[in-house]
């Protein structure tokens, strides 16, 4: 028994060796067989396969090899082209078509009987572009089917029954209609006995869609596609689809109908219906320019899709049904869960079958959000000059709405709103909004705010209590009420603001406000207050000229920096980047300010500003307090007591910050001061040489009138007598916003002797100049100059040569008129005192003069 399997093993080991040994044997002679085949028919196929395309071809074309091979897709030949280049049917001579390979493929018989059929014809790794110009013309039309090209007796014939594409990027434009497509056959095959005018075909595989673009709207794109269809082919020029599944990204469809394609105008009566449509993968699938609004939600829900096709080609008419059910949409970052969440909406593409007569419509949109809900419908119409009418109502929180709408420039919200608006509008080619259209649109409605509190990011504000009742009526707004704090300030304004939608979207419109405010405090200190940094703050005034106002204001308590006021009313307004107060009433700095100015703004780098202001009993410490010295130190509100009354004028030049341009400063002011003291001033207390420092440390004075005048940075002071409890004083000169000081003194010589300075020394040594005041009381001509914090004081000459020189012009005309009115002289008769005065007594008087010019005593004695 042993045996006999070893026997029966040694036999099928022996049977098995000549058996692979035959195989190989066959497969080698097969080989050889094959390639001789090749060998000797290998130009005649070539030639054969030229010869007919070249009787159809319409265009050039370029291919690098062509070979024969028989063992690639045994029992089929392939007659291979490789690296093959097409070119347009029409100039510009652009690719039509460039392949890496394309295999055309007939049975082994037609080699040994040098008849061939192609059954089937691979493209591999090729790009095919097809392109359909606007007079009309394509590059695509490159073959031309001949009555010879089909014949029987043609040694090459085309009896098709599958075309595969692999690797294969399709692109098509339509320049006309601004039609694009682009995708990826990765791997798809057509099969069907093409050879006959009926017959059944089937297509499929799997294409990756890169963008399809119709008109100006961008469709789809970068999305996976399964295809899976079967067609019905009559006369080679009509299908029906009999089968039809597809899958674009997550959705299921399935579609059937017609397609006609024997007339001149192509035919189209296709259905396309979703199956087992989700909301998430709905959304995932929308183009990007829509997508972006749901980027971070979550969401589930039924969603449907049916639609229409139907029409010549390449306009037909499309109707569409689609819609939620059911949806629930969460964000997790802004905590944000909508739910019930449904609409219904159809689209059609309207009589003409374009953009101009499409139309979206949006019914039974509700969705609940917390203890809130939006409920609204709407419709599109025409897509290039878009008409919109909607209506929405929402009584969501204000926080849950800047959530929703992804507001950047809110941190944070809270608050009740209630919105209730309808909208009918156009909104210009290609949402390019004009002054028409806003003017043409219908808006009318309600939004109220209760309680509501606000937060802006780069704001250092809290705008909180904030209450608001709002009336649309076209573009024009009544605020019934409009209520807030923003942090220590408070409001409360009504009025009209038209003109609101137009300046709100269009560039060159201007807002135009007619309205009253009433504030119990404002504080511009907090309102202006912009932080660059948490060690700098700086002011910036920017008057825009796209708003108008006029302004009834009546604020209890106003501050800023330091100037701090009450009970303001007035009328505030502004135009062309003009801004007016007019009639402007301040209790301020223990008085009251009336006042009327302007702030002219026209200019970007700088303001002008002009007042005409009346001040009654203002406080004089007070006053250079909050106007920051204005800008000096020589003179502060620690050296001033007093009460001012005063009527002013200014205009000046500020920077945006709020920064003053001195050269520019000019001011009249005709001003009275009461009770007035001078505490500490340094030119004062420089006195000290002629009067004990410490009569003039407090310097009481009495009533002092005068008018100051400002410009070119110098303070003018006309000639003005200060009577003080210290000293009396004239005094003129000119005061520079450099401290440089040029003051004109002349001080009683009675005076100063009675004070405790009295010295035995005389008293022209010890004082300088001296001479009388004309009512027997001498003077002292003081100069003050150079820097008023060290001031340099000698005696001032050219005074008291001016003086004298009035004094004697004055002492001559009153003795002419003496004379004049005792003899009886007229007009230029030489008085008798001249003409008989002999030219010693002349000569006197001019010693005389000169004498009391150098400052020496003049005395004369009667003859008695």
């Amino acid at each position: 028994m042993l045996e006999l399997l070893k026997n029966n093993k040694q036999n099928i080991l022996q049977f098995s060796r000549l058996a692979l040994i035959s195989g190989l044997v066959f497969a080698l002679f097969m080989t050889i067989v094959l390639s001789i085949l090749v060998w000797v028919y290998q130009d005649r196929v070539k030639d054969s396969f030229v010869e007919r395309i070249n009787e159809s071809l319409k265009t050039e074309i370029y291919v690098d090899d062509i070979s024969l091979n028989v063992f690639r897709n045994f029992p089929l030949v392939s007659l291979t082209l490789s690296e093959v280049t097409m070119l347009g049917s029409e100039e510009p001579r652009d690719t039509l078509l460039s392949a890496r390979n394309i295999y055309f493929r007939f049975s082994l018989m037609d080699l040994v009987r040098q008849n061939y059929s192609v059954r089937q014809i691979e493209v591999a790794r090729a790009k095919f572009d097809m392109r359909l110009f606007d007079d009309g013309s394509n590059n695509y039309t490159f073959w031309e089917v001949t009555d010879e090209f089909d014949r029987e007796e043609n040694d090459f014939k085309f009896k098709l029954q599958s075309v595969v594409f692999n690797q294969v990027e399709y692109r098509f434009q339509d320049y006309t209609n601004n039609h694009k497509i682009s995708l990826l056959l990765k791997k798809a095959r057509m099969k069907g006995d093409f050879s006959r005018d009926n017959y059944q075909m089937e297509f499929g595989g799997d294409i990756y869609l890169d963008h399809l673009i119709i008109g100006d709207a961008f469709l789809a794109g970068e999305r996976n596609m399964n295809l899976d269809f079967d067609f019905n082919v009559f006369n080679n020029n009509a299908l029906r689809v009999t089968k039809g599944d597809f899958t674009f990204g997550n959705h299921a469809f399935s579609t059937e109908g017609i397609l006609d394609f024997s007339s001149e105008n192509s035919y189209i009566d296709i259905s396309v219906s979703g199956r087992q449509l989700k909301l998430d993968d709905f959304i995932k699938d929308l183009p990007p320019l829509y997508a972006r609004y749901f980027d971070g939600y979550r969401s589930k829900g039924e969603f449907y899709f049916d639609a229409l096709i139907k029409g010549d080609f390449p306009k037909p008419q499309l109707d569409a049904k689609f819609g939620i059910k059911k949806g629930e949409m969460y964000h997790r970052k802004a905590n944000l869960r909508f739910e019930n969440v449904a609409f219904d909406a159809s689209f059609s593409n309207g009589s003409k079958r374009d953009l101009t007569t499409s139309r979206l419509e949006f019914s039974g949109l509700n969705a609940k959000l917390n203890n809130g809900e939006i409920a609204g419908s709407g419709t599109w119409l025409n897509f290039e000059e878009p008409s919109l009418d909607f209506k929405l109502y929402s009584n969501i929180s204000a926080g849950e709405w800047v959530r929703f709408l992804q507001f950047d420039a809110i941190s944070s919200a809270s608050g009740d709103l209630l919105v209730d608006i309808e909208f009918r509008g156009n909104l210009g080619i290609g949402n390019s909004f004009t002054t028409q259209n806003f003017l043409q649109s219908r808006v009318k409605g309600e939004i109220k705010a209760n309680n509501l509190s606000l937060r802006l990011k780069n704001d250092p504000l809290d705008y909180n209590s904030i209450y608001a009742d709002f009336l649309f009526n076209n573009n024009d707004i009544l605020v019934e009420r409009f209520s807030g704090n923003a942090s220590e300030s408070n409001f409360d304004m009504n009025g009209y603001f038209r003109n609101v939608l137009p300046w709100l979207f269009l560039n060159d419109e201007k807002l135009l406000v007619d309205a009253s405010l009433k504030s119990n405090n404002l504080n511009f200190n907090q309102l202006l207050q912009h932080n660059v940094s948490e060690s700098d703050t700086t002011y910036r005034l920017s008057l825009s000229e796209k708003i108008e106002f006029n302004l009834k204001a009546d604020i209890g308590k106003l501050s800023f920096r330091k100037f701090d006021a009450e009970s303001v009313t007035g009328t505030l307004s502004m135009r062309d980047k003009v801004f007016f107060a007019e009639n402007v009433s301040v209790s301020t700095m223990k008085g009251t300010i009336q006042a009327s100015g302007y702030i002219n703004g026209k200019n970007d780098d700088f303001l002008i500003m002009g007042c005409d202001a009346s001040f009654n009993r203002v406080d004089v410490h007070d006053l250079f307090y909050q106007m920051g010295n204005f800008g000096q130190q020589s003179i502060v509100d620690e050296n001033l007591q007093g009460r001012i009354t005063a009527q002013a004028s200014f205009v000046s030049r500020w920077s945006p910050y709020l920064e003053i341009d001195w050269n520019s400063l000019e001011t009249t002011a005709d001003i009275k001061v009461e009770d007035g003291e001078l505490i500490n001033y340094k030119p004062m207390l420089a006195l000290s040489r002629f009067i004990r420092v410490g009569d003039l440390n407090q310097v009481k004075f009495s009533t002092l009138e005068n008018q100051i005048r400002i410009k070119d940075q110098k303070i003018f002071i006309p000639d003005m007598e200060i009577k003080s409890n210290a000293i009396n004083i004239k005094l003129s000169g000119e005061h520079t916003f450099n401290n440089e000081i040029e003051y004109r003194l002349q001080v009683l010589l009675s005076d100063l002797l009675a004070r405790n300075n009295r010295q035995n020394r005389n008293p022209q040594e010890q004082y300088g100049d001296i001479i009388d005041d004309g009512l027997g009381r001498t003077t002292l001509f003081l100069l003050v100059s150079g820097n008023i914090d060290d001031p340099v004081f000698r005696y001032d000459g050219q005074g008291v040569r001016e003086k004298l020189r009035e004094d004697f012009r004055q002492e001559r005309q009153n003795l002419r008129d003496a004379f004049r009115s005792e003899f009886g002289f007229k007009g230029s008769e030489t008085s008798p005192d001249e003409a008989t005065l002999p030219p010693t007594q002349r000569q006197k008087e001019q010693d005389d003069i000169r004498k009391r010019e150098k400052g020496k005593f003049v005395i004369e004695w009667d003859d008695d």
